[in-house]
């Protein structure tokens, strides 16, 4: 009896083992990368149509200056605010207005008369620091900002069924952080002038993409905040004209002066860009 149950017992135990062994035998697959997906901003702000003023001689090929040269003079932040919808900004031709639309399934541009140009702006939220890719699909030329760095955008050229793309890599601290960009279209373009955006961001990180300015306050935008360099009054004391400057990308110092009514406040004439005066006499 003793035997037999020391058979039955070690024939058990074998047939338990053989399971065992064969499941120990197959190695778990290996998994070489994780594919992280394109984050689409579905909703963005756009300015008003800006005018361009092209040189003068612009007839004759612009002067030798490229459509590249007019996109990296203009401001890379237009105002002195984080955009929001309904908010405004000088221009040349009177205020600005940041305008909140949907980009589900690309933004469809009103193409402008002349030259002219956009600016679109969205807030990207962060639970960590982490590396991110910034993609912009469109045809027409791109530049843009996070914050007050340079996006170093590489253009990639499509074919016949594929738009032009756009992307920048870049890293982001925790906290919520402004992305700014901006687009030219020349008058000489037949594309429409179209776009979609999309962030990649990393594997394990939270990213919320938005477009309400809501954030705190941090060392960098009070260091970066626009500086007073002189004001002068009008002899009859109804106009004051303002000498401001500030980090338009962290490395690059613009400067512009306003002409503001004393009693209003409103702003009466703006000159920025390559066009303002280095001061005031």
């Amino acid at each position: 009896m003793r035997a037999f149950t020391l058979t039955f017992l070690l024939s058990l135990a074998t047939s338990l083992l053989i399971p065992l062994g064969t499941l120990a035998a197959d190695d778990p697959p290996e998994i070489e990368s994780l594919i992280v997906a394109e984050v689409l901003v579905t909703e963005v702000l756009v300015t008003d149509i800006i005018p361009m003023f092209l040189p003068a001689f612009h007839d004759a090929e612009r002067a030798g200056v490229t459509w590249d040269d007019l996109l990296a003079e203009m401001p890379a932040m237009p105002g002195n605010t984080w955009p929001r919808k309904g908010g405004t900004f000088p221009g040349r031709e009177g205020d600005i207005t940041w305008h909140q639309v949907s980009a589900r399934g690309g933004l469809k541009l009103k193409t402008p008369s002349g030259a002219g140009a956009r600016y679109f702006a969205f807030y990207l939220t962060s639970d960590r620091w982490q590396k991110i890719s910034i993609k912009v699909t469109g045809d027409h030329t791109m530049a843009g900002i996070m914050g007050t760095a340079a996006l170093d955008f590489t253009k990639n050229e499509g074919d016949e069924d594929s738009p032009t793309s756009h992307t920048a890599e870049t890293t982001v601290v925790i906290g919520t952080h402004l992305i700014v960009l901006r687009s030219l279209r020349d008058d000489e373009a037949t594309e429409d002038w179209t776009f979609s955006f999309a962030v990649t961001p990393s594997t394990d990180a939270i990213t919320e993409l938005g477009v309400k300015p809501d954030h705190h306050l941090d060392i960098e935008t009070v260091l970066n905040a626009p500086r007073i360099g002189s004001v002068s009054l009008s002899s009859d004391g109804e106009l004051c004209a303002i000498s401001l400057s500030e980090y338009r990308n962290g490395d690059d110092r613009e400067s512009w002066i306003e002409i503001r009514d004393t009693s209003t406040k409103q702003l009466v004439r703006l000159w920025r860009g390559s066009h303002a005066p280095s001061g005031l006499q």
